[in-house]
């Protein structure tokens, strides 16, 4: 038994040495395959990124956790705001709301992930530690797919409280396939 748990402790001690000394892929959010690139640009909507959702999310939460005690859960939304960072930051992963000021208002959302730009950051950034008439209700549109460019596989999702909005995203990333 203690034979076994000293076993452990020397594979646990690896993988957290080994994390701290991954490197740097090089890989940016600037470069041509880096999910910020693919994003749809929609006449007659504003954009906002998502880190802004987050960061209040963070902010609201993390201050409810410190204030009730939970100093775990303040822990845990900080590692994952860092880490989603880290993947925002190296280009493999990102997020955007899209808003139209219209009677009805009109509100979508577009997330989208390089599949190989995930995996080849992974342990760093794991361990390292970024119009329509008015109806009587809307009608939310929901959708997925990927698309290969440049030898990487990218994710995308999308939903929206309007239908032209929704059609719009499929319109973008159908130039993709």
């Amino acid at each position: 038994m203690l034979k076994k748990l000293s076993l452990l402790f020397v594979v646990a001690l690896v993988v957290m040495t080994a994390g701290c000394n991954v490197g740097s892929t090089g890989q940016t959010s600037t470069d041509a395959q880096a999910v910020q690139q693919f994003f749809p640009t929609v006449t007659g909507f504003n954009t906002a990124p998502v880190n802004d959702i987050i960061q209040a999310f963070s902010t609201i939460t993390g201050g409810a956790s410190l204030a009730t005690g939970n100093i775990l859960g303040a822990a845990a939304i900080a590692r994952l705001t860092s880490m989603i960072d880290c993947y925002r930051n190296v280009g493999a992963v990102d997020a955007r709301v899209y808003t139209g000021i219209r009677i009805p208002p009109v509100i979508g959302a577009v997330a989208i992930i390089n599949q190989n730009r995930a995996a080849d950051n992974f342990l760093s950034c794991a361990t390292g530690m970024t119009a329509q008439g008015a109806t009587a209700e809307p009608q939310v549109c929901v959708g997925s797919g990927s698309f290969v460019s440049g030898g990487d596989t990218f994710l995308y999702l999308y939903a929206s409280s309007d239908g032209s909005l929704c059609e719009s995203f499929v319109t973008h990333f159908n130039q993709y396939k």
